[in-house]
Formats: structure tokens, sequence, C-alpha cells
């Protein structure tokens, strides 16, 4: 089990946000897959990128947000293929942040 952390639009591909249900239920769905998540919980966290489509040439920007999991990699892509398809998305940037994860619980007193 790695920490991934992945990138999601915050904005459709008319520039309206997201309704908060859509991400809600895409939330719900990568706690179920990874057991949980970790992300922003409003604009500070919002990043501004871009990415050069090679077959038209053509740049796309957009403001995304960022979540955290922790899971395996075939966990993480299938949360990138709903992240793809939920937010209608022709990639989704996943990246390792930490190589080990430690999930501490208090002993019982």
């Amino acid at each position: 089990m790695k920490l991934y952390e992945f990138l999601i639009p915050v904005n459709d591909k008319k520039g309206f946000q997201f309704d908060r249900k859509i991400i809600g239920a895409f939330l719900k769905q990568v706690a179920e897959i990874a057991g949980g998540f970790t992300g922003n919980a409003n604009d500070v966290g919002t990043l501004y990128g871009g990415w050069v489509d090679p077959k038209t040439n053509e740049l796309y920007t957009e403001v995304n947000t960022s979540i955290r999991v922790a899971c395996d990699l075939v966990d993480l892509e299938e949360i990138c293929e709903l992240a793809a398809t939920t937010f209608n998305q022709e990639a989704i940037m996943a990246y390792e942040v930490s190589p080990e994860v430690l999930f501490f619980s208090k002993p019982d007193a």
C-alpha cells in the first residue's frame, strides 16, 4: 500500500462548478475502493494546470483539486477510471506521494 494523490477538476467543461452531490457520490465510491480519502475542503487547495493534447496539439487548462488515497496500484487505476468517467475527463493525473503509509489507532485504555 502506498499513498497516492490524483487531481479532479473543480468545474465542468462549460466552466460551471460540479454539483456537490456528484462530488459527494464520487468520494463515497473512492472511500469504498480505498477505505478512505483526504482532500481539500475549500478553495485554498485548488491548483491551476494544463496539458497539451498530443493528437491536436491543443492546450487545455483547468482548476483542479487534489485527493489523496492509501491503496495499491490496482485500486488507484479503478479510482482514476471512475474519476475520468464521473468528471468527463480525457485523462486523470495521479502520482505517488509516499511509498509507505502508517495508520495509527489509539490503543483502548
